[in-house]
């Protein structure tokens, strides 16, 4: 049985670890988010970026979900 996350929950959980909600990881969350089930490496991630025009680089994905 998976769980379900929303931003907000992830948001709360990186607060409580003392890291920020930053633009950047908030869009490498929301890929997480729009891909439930599914398993995303950080070189998947970087690809969908890349397809939505995005700017964020391999370096700052594996920063987020570091």
């Amino acid at each position: 049985m998976s769980q379900t996350f929303t931003m907000d929950d992830l948001r709360r959980m990186l607060q409580e670890r003392q890291h920020k909600m930053t633009p950047q990881r908030q869009v490498v969350l929301q890929i997480f988010l729009d891909h439930p089930g599914e398993h995303l490496s950080a070189e998947d991630v970087h690809g969908i970026l890349r397809d939505n025009k995005s700017e964020i680089g391999l370096a700052t994905v594996y920063r987020s979900l570091e």
